[in-house]
């Protein structure tokens, strides 16, 4: 079926491939309260995607751009090719973005950093057979968010922002530079690993014995505390910078 720049609706799965017009405007597919599945391998959508729905899916055999969407149960999205945003994403449930592209290069982002989105569930990235992720970047305003899940690596650069809440930054493995904001503190669960610099915006909370790990000589900044009953170990041949107090509140079993 083809789509054009009007808003499509749909309450039930679309079991065939829809093409987008090359140079046509945004749609939206509305299933109200109902369950929405856009999950054919033969999607192709050109212009930004807005999705309204309980369940939603969406599979899109292209670069991906989303649009303002409202889910109120989960939200699960396959792009085989860059993952981007022009409006803020609500989401009730878990959401879950997986990268299928094989194609080494910013065709393998995922930025969903650019607007203030609302996940209240957790938030899974994932890479599918053959693919990576190259820059992945991620802004969530929600107050008491679920757990952030990570692939064990990212090619490119990770930047969080959790505006309104605390994050607990998982194990993984970055190419090149990590940023973690997190106005509710940021917790450390074991190791780190980037080829750039790591940059920690807010306080640190050790969960567990941490290792933080720079191979290419970057930075290590702390801008405020490091606290927790945990050893913490850093590896760099560039700066470590520590911008408040280490083992005030809870001392450090090691540093």
């Amino acid at each position: 079926r083809h789509v054009d720049g009007e808003s499509a609706r749909a309450s039930r799965s679309a079991g065939t491939g829809i093409t987008q017009a090359v140079g046509a405007g945004a749609a939206t597919f509305n299933a109200g309260a109902g369950v929405l599945t856009l999950g054919n391998g033969g999607n192709d959508f050109t212009g930004a995607v807005s999705l309204i729905g309980s369940n939603v899916s969406l599979t899109n055999n292209a670069a991906t751009v989303l649009g303002t969407s409202n889910v109120s149960g989960t939200l699960d999205v396959g792009s085989n090719g860059a993952l981007t945003q022009t409006g803020a994403l609500t989401v009730g449930g878990a959401a879950t973005f997986t990268q299928n592209s094989t194609t080494p290069s910013t065709t393998q982002d995922i930025n969903l950093g650019s607007q203030a989105n609302d996940f209240q569930g957790g938030v899974s990235f994932a890479a599918g057979t053959g693919a990576s992720i190259n820059n992945l970047s991620l802004e969530n305003t929600y107050a008491t968010p679920g757990t952030l899940t990570l692939p064990a690596s990212i090619t490119g650069n990770l930047t969080l922002d959790y505006t309104s809440a605390a994050l607990t930054l998982p194990v993984v493995g970055v190419g090149g530079a990590l940023d973690v904001t997190a106005s509710g503190g940021i917790t450390l669960d074991g190791t780190v690993t980037t080829g750039g610099s790591q940059t920690y915006n807010d306080a640190v909370t050790l969960g567990a014995d941490a290792t933080l790990a720079s191979t290419g000589s970057g930075a290590i900044d702390f801008a405020s505390t490091v606290d927790g009953a945990y050893a913490l170990t850093v590896n760099t041949g560039g700066l470590t910078a520590f911008g408040g107090a280490v083992g005030n509140s809870v001392a450090l079993t090691g540093l």
